[in-house]
């Protein structure tokens, strides 16, 4: 596929003239009004969960996100995986639905529903809370996430994003990840997204994540904001 840094090659996918202006994410987030301040905490025990679970999380729009194959992709995980876990945390979309196919992809793999956490966080700060306990945070593809990849990793959580087909929805997450050095994150094939999900969940990446990682990211250092001013101040 064509580069996004490269004009000349993308043109061939747009009508309209297509111009590289920035090099920075295309993202600006205030981190002080983003980040929640307040701390909140839950156990494995709270969640029913055993010590030694490894717990998967997706994002809370994965309700409207989720096709067959990316629930095809956490069945057969938890199927590789005996002792993973998988908690959603959806905030919207028809969750009767989503239910329904996700249900589905358990009983065909025989996947037992206690494997299972289906919580609505009633806040920011429990969302935050929900995330710290994952051992992985799997991005939904081919949609991928912006500001939901932010979350997990300010948590402390490994992130896996599939770099999709080359349109600038499918591919903002790897951009977010590779804007932070995380490469390791990013993987091309969905073969190679699933051997990285089992080998992350085996053995942790040795990454350091956390908020400082997180402000790394141009998204936050308003370089991107300022460039868009002044473009739009030019016109």
């Amino acid at each position: 596929s064509p580069s996004m840094d490269d004009p000349k090659q993308v043109e061939a996918t747009f009508s309209e003239k297509t111009l590289l202006f920035m090099d920075e994410l295309p993202f600006a987030f205030d981190p002080d009004t983003y980040f929640p301040k307040e701390k909140f905490s839950f156990t494995r025990e709270d969640l029913d969960l055993p010590q030694e679970a490894k717990v998967i999380c997706c994002g809370n729009s994965f309700v409207v996100k989720a096709n067959e194959a990316f629930l095809s992709l956490l069945v057969r995980l938890l199927t590789k995986d005996p002792q993973a876990y998988l908690i959603l945390m959806p905030l919207s979309g028809d969750q009767n639905v989503f239910l329904y196919h996700l249900y589905r992809a358990f009983l065909k793999e025989k996947v037992g529903l206690d494997r299972l956490r289906f919580i609505q966080p009633s806040s920011r700060e429990k969302q935050y809370a929900l995330l710290g306990l994952a051992d992985l945070y799997l991005d939904c593809f081919p949609y991928s996430g912006a500001n939901s990849l932010f979350d997990p990793l300010w948590c402390g959580v490994p992130v896996l994003c599939l770099q999709s087909e080359h349109k600038m929805r499918f591919r903002q997450g790897s951009a977010i990840l590779q804007d932070m050095g995380l490469d390791l994150f990013v993987a091309l094939r969905l073969e190679e997204l699933e051997e990285k999900a089992l080998s992350f969940l085996k053995a942790p990446p040795k990454e350091a994540l956390g908020p400082k990682r997180v402000l790394s990211s141009s998204a936050f250092d308003g370089r991107a904001a300022k460039k868009i001013a002044q473009l739009l101040e030019s016109l």
